[in-house]
């Protein structure tokens, strides 16, 4: 959905890009390659996905301080409250 949105969105001239939270946690960790990762009880994981979701967030900053940016997709679940929170904070801590 997200992929579409951003085509469209270009296709009418409004400069738009997606970050989707996997590609970020895929280059971050090789080690993982089960559902291990995904694991609440997983504290390490845990801090790793947390670690990407801020990488990604930074990126969305540094795109749409851009000139003529205004459309930034953050592509990731966000089903939890914590990880909503996170960035609502970081929406907040960088208007």
């Amino acid at each position: 959905m997200s992929k579409k949105l951003t085509r469209y969105l270009n296709w009418i001239g409004v400069p738009t890009k997606v970050f989707n939270l996997g590609v970020y946690r895929r280059e971050a960790v090789k080690a993982y390659k089960s559902y291990d990762f995904f694991r609440h009880d997983n504290k390490e994981a845990m801090k790793i996905r947390k670690q990407c979701a801020l990488v990604a967030l930074q990126d969305v900053k540094i795109y749409l301080n851009e000139e003529g940016v205004q459309i930034a997709v953050f592509d990731a679940t966000n089903t939890t409250w914590g990880r909503r929170d996170l960035i609502i904070n970081f929406v907040q801590e960088n208007a």
